[in-house]
């Protein structure tokens, strides 16, 4: 029999009564070391009780509109449900509802069938349903959308982007509670007359809750941007796909019209049309593009979060050593012109790598549409020979942009070694 899930608002409850009790519990503690009141077990009691109140209610299995909380969602004969479906709040924090598939996993080979089907907000049917019918919403209130679609992305993710900003702060701020704690038990072990003693251990007790919520904080960003990333690949290949089925067929329109072709042919824009409506390049679109475009805004989170944590380390550095972390900022500084140019040749290799990956899959397609006539006239050797040069010629711009990415790894490691070096260099003089 399933238990009744707590909601939300008694989960806030319980949370609120548990800080109260601790509160009094410790003051109650603190008068009986000063031998001023009696054990206090009333007030212990009642924070153990608040204890087990919250922690039962964080790890009771949620209940979705009244449905018992292990009935089924999935919409797969294939795939079992997944458990975050009905997974607790702890469970959704610290992810434990994959723990069967892990252990699975370790015991033997994980099968596609041992896989958890998707939430059934994730399906591709879903989230491009949802997409269409929000953009029609807007543009009938608006009489019309102009948007670009990363403007029409970005309003569309707008609520998981705000969370996704919410976990980035509480991880940009707990993430110093490391070497902000660390310098007080340091002070203390060298002079015990600045704390006191339970203050040493709120301390070292710290260390550990601050850890502890900064990795829940950054694993919950990254989750949700995974999510994000997953259905805008989606949203782009719908998208892609429809508006490849909505295109003029250029061939067929130019075997209708001969003169207009003849012009447009001595123009040059005959090659640019059909390279833009090619099949090689609609499905580099939908198979490498999407992809791209996803894992690019699985991170974007830390677009604004490595500039904060850079500035709170700067400053956290000026407090301890002076001046000294001036130099240290100079140094990054410095770095910043290298990286640049790292990230334009990168993408000038990029686009050229894409331009070979389009002439590669068109020429595929080719082969695979006049595969019998290939055969007939035993041309093989003829269409290998084209495959195999637009290969290497992609595969010699594909070496060109891996050793930029050596070069840029490279920095990225060595840059932490030349800012300690000079910050410490100049502290030390």
């Amino acid at each position: 029999i399933a238990l009744p899930s707590p909601s939300p608002h008694l989960r806030l409850v319980y949370l609120a009564g548990f800080l109260v009790d601790i509160v009094r519990a410790r003051t109650a503690l603190l008068s009986y070391s000063r031998g001023e009141k009696d054990v206090p077990y009333v007030e212990i009691a009642m924070s153990l009780i608040a204890a087990v109140l919250l922690v039962a209610s964080l790890t009771q299995q949620r209940r979705r509109h009244g449905r018992p909380s292990n009935a089924t969602t999935s919409t797969s004969d294939v795939y079992p449900q997944a458990p975050e479906t009905t997974a607790s709040v702890s469970q959704l924090l610290f992810f434990s509802w994959m723990d069967p598939m892990i252990w699975l996993g370790y015991k033997r080979p994980l099968e596609p069938k041992d896989v958890y089907d998707l939430m059934p907000q994730d399906h591709s049917a879903f989230v491009c349903a949802r997409w269409r019918r929000e953009n029609r919403e807007y543009a009938y209130r608006n009489g019309g959308d102009n948007r670009s679609i990363t403007l029409r992305l970005f309003w569309f993710f707008r609520y998981r982007l705000v969370l996704q900003c919410v976990w980035t702060l509480g991880n940009t701020i707990f993430i110093f509670t490391g070497p902000f704690l660390l310098k007080r038990i340091l002070a203390y072990m060298e002079d015990p007359t600045i704390y006191t003693r339970e203050q040493a251990f709120w301390c070292v007790a710290g260390l550990f809750v601050g850890g502890t919520i900064s990795t829940v904080c950054q694993s919950q960003a990254l989750w949700i941007g995974r999510k994000i990333g997953l259905q805008i690949k989606s949203i782009i290949i719908g998208e892609v796909y429809a508006k490849s089925l909505r295109r003029r067929d250029a061939a067929n329109e130019s075997s209708g019209s001969a003169g207009t072709d003849a012009e447009t042919k001595d123009n040059g824009d005959d090659d640019e049309s059909s390279e833009a409506t090619s099949t090689g390049k609609i499905t580099n679109l939908m198979a490498v593009d999407a992809n791209k475009i996803s894992e690019i805004s699985a991170y974007l989170h830390f677009l604004y979060y490595l500039p904060a944590e850079v500035v709170i380390t700067v400053l956290m550095l000026y407090q301890l050593l002076g001046m000294a972390s001036i130099a240290g900022l100079c140094t990054l500084v410095a770095l910043v012109p290298i990286q640049w140019w790292v990230v334009n040749v990168w993408n000038t290799y990029q686009k050229q790598l894409m331009k070979a990956s389009d002439r590669r899959m068109n020429i595929t397609n080719e082969i695979l549409q006049g595969v019998r006539i290939i055969k007939f006239f035993a041309w093989e050797p003829q269409f290998e020979k084209q495959v195999s040069t637009v290969r290497n010629s992609e595969l010699g711009v594909l070496r060109k942009r891996y050793l930029i990415l050596t070069v840029s790894i490279i920095i990225f490691f060595m840059a932490p070694v030349f800012i300690t070096l000079t910050t410490f260099a100049v502290y030390t003089k």
